[in-house]
Formats: C-alpha cells, structure tokens, sequence
C-alpha cells in the first residue's frame, strides 16, 4: 500500500509485509513502545524473542501480520534501507515504525474488525502529521479488506496517544470491559478440561 502526494508535499509513506530481517528492529520498536506506555518493568516487559514474533506471522499457524512503515525517497531519512521489490532501484526507503495487525470476529455485525495490536513510530516521526497518514492508511486497509472498522486499546498512562486518537474521531469504548488470562490462572483453567 503506497499513499501518493504533491511534490511539495510529505514524503510519500508506505506499508510493505514485514520480513524474517525486521524483526530485530520489531523487537527495538516494541521495547520502545514500552517504555513510552509507562510499563513497571520498562523495556523488560517485553519477553517475546525473534523467532516468536517471526513464528505469529510467519509459523504453520499465521496468527497476526506486521507491516513496516517506511518513507519513500531518496535521503529520507538516518534509517534508510532497502526499498521493497515494488519500488524502482532508485527509490530508497527509510523503515520510521510499524504496524501489528489481526483481526477479530465481528459476529453481531457480519464483518471483522481489524484489530491494531502495535503501532509504533519512531520519536523523530511523532507529532507531524505522519501518524495520522498512518492511520488514515490503516482505515483505507480495513475499508479494503471488507471490516466494519478499526479497533485498538491503549494503556492509559499513554495520554498523548489518547489525545491523538481522539483527535482523529475515535471513540472511547465504555460499554466493555478488556480481561486477559493467562499465565498460572490459565494453566489452572486449562488443567479442567
């Protein structure tokens, strides 16, 4: 998915399916994330290895998918990489974040909802628009897969992103409640069935 501007304009942003070589930067980028959410045990919160987030994507099971964000055009940026097969051997691309992505049932409603697990974008790239082409571009991807809408939580100690979702006209959901299971209370649970 590519979004197209003026000359004059922002660099042109791009999504491109994330390889088995960006999953160190993925890695960084999540240890990044948590510490801008204000987790307890900072960048230690995240325990997930390479391979466990090559294998969510990539595994007999493909359970989520991740695309890199990426400024297109020469000297974009400190970052710069390899362009993605799309693009003319001239064009050069520089990774600025990424996108994890699944998608969750929608029963009442028919359709699936996308579900955005991560969105990470590098500090220098917040704050100047570029997250809400971000979004925008997310918003064209669940229109095109067919999904009612986005969906996505987010700690509450991460306020500006909260400001910024809201900017963008998106709705708190009060009418739910989030629970997780896991760890010795799902085992537990498991160990009845």
């Amino acid at each position: 998915m590519h979004e197209r501007v003026g000359a004059r304009g922002p660099k042109p942003i791009r999504f491109r399916p994330a390889a088995r070589s960006d999953m160190p930067r993925v890695l960084e980028n999540l240890r990044e994330l948590a510490v801008v959410e204000q987790r307890p045990e900072g960048r230690d919160a995240v325990c997930a290895t390479e391979e466990q987030l090559w294998a969510m994507l990539a595994g007999p099971q493909r359970m989520a998918e991740c695309v890199m964000i990426e400024l297109v055009g020469a000297g974009s940026g400190a970052n710069e990489g390899t362009a993605a097969a799309s693009c003319g051997a001239d064009e050069r691309a520089s990774i600025v974040g990424h996108a994890w992505l699944g998608f969750v049932g929608g029963t009442f409603g028919g359709k699936p909802w996308l579900y955005v697990e991560d969105l990470y974008l590098d500090a220098a790239h917040r704050g100047g628009g570029l997250g809400r082409r971000v979004m925008a571009m997310l918003a064209r991807l669940a229109i095109d897969r067919g999904c009612a809408g986005l969906v996505w939580s987010v700690v509450t100690a991460n306020a500006g992103a909260i400001r910024f979702y809201e900017r963008l006209g998106a709705e708190l959901t009060t009418d739910s409640v989030e629970y997780s299971l896991s760890g010795e209370a799902l085992e537990r649970l498991a160990e009845r069935a």
